[in-house]
């Protein structure tokens, strides 16, 4: 999979279309300061490698064209700060670029499995999200089950009618979802029963001490057992350490993300 956040914030759309970026209803010259401010945001797109830790799970992803002695998959990921709505154009343009990716790639004959973004909270409160996303997937003839976006779970809780209508239309198309932070909520396992998604992200809160920490193991290992059964595949968040991952793979969690496994690498390096 690839995990996306960074190079310069162009404007995605003119000062004329700021409107419909999300942004404040005002005068030309309002919408022209907003797409300024918008232009000083920097973010930075990069790609972050995610090892497979489950046989199966990687005889399902198969191989990929970056890592394969390590038998990682890219993962692309949008880390984008919470943007204001006069500044949805930011968000906008990362996931633009985003999905322009893959097709540079199959230019170069570079084959990838999976490219996730992340749609910050914010972004759940675009009502035109999904219409913009369906049209940049058209427009740049990307293949839906090549795409993977991931919602932190605080923010679907908080707009869940949104985002359960965002994630059944595209998923019906062919993308992919992933509940990124998971474990953070209060009623975590209330709402995963009535949300259709592919992958769960157990947050890295339980990862760090999982190997010293009997309740982080449990915790883990109850998230990882339950993702399973509802046919949800697993991604444990903050992997730094050999001693970890060989725990996590103990457990049975189907992929590992975090600085003991890849740092991430700007994205420019690669596209």
């Amino acid at each position: 999979m690839l995990r996306a956040a960074g190079a310069r914030l162009d404007a995605h759309c003119s000062p004329s279309l700021a409107g419909d970026c999300g942004a404040r209803r005002g005068t030309v010259q309002e919408k022209v300061g907003q797409m300024t401010r918008v232009e000083s945001l920097r973010a930075r797109i990069i790609l972050q490698f995610l090892a497979v830790l489950a046989p199966v799970a990687f005889v399902l992803i198969g191989q990929t064209w970056f890592d394969q002695q390590r038998a990682s998959i890219i993962q692309h990921s949008l880390q984008v700060r919470q943007l204001s709505l006069e500044a949805q154009a930011a968000y906008r343009w990362v996931i633009d670029r985003s999905l322009r990716f893959p097709g540079k790639l199959a230019a170069g004959g570079h084959h990838l499995r999976t490219c996730s973004i992340n749609l910050s909270g914010s972004s759940l409160t675009d009502e035109n999200l999904l219409r913009y996303i369906q049209g940049k997937l058209i427009e740049y003839g990307v293949q839906p089950r090549l795409i993977c976006f991931e919602i932190t779970e605080t923010a679907t809780i908080a707009n869940m009618n949104r985002a359960l209508r965002l994630i059944s239309e595209l998923r019906a198309r062919g993308c992919r979802f992933a509940l990124d932070d998971f474990g953070t909520g209060l009623a975590s396992f209330a709402y995963l029963k009535n949300l259709p998604v592919d992958f769960l992200k157990i947050d890295g809160t339980f990862i760090r001490d999982v190997v010293g920490d009997p309740v982080n193991t449990a915790i883990v290992k109850a998230i990882n057992e339950i993702g399973h059964a509802l046919g949800i595949r697993t991604i444990a968040e903050y992997v730094e350490g050999s001693e970890t991952l060989q725990a996590l793979r103990n457990l049975g969690v189907d992929y590992g993300q975090g600085y003991g496994i890849a740092r991430p690498r700007p994205l420019e390096n690669f596209a």
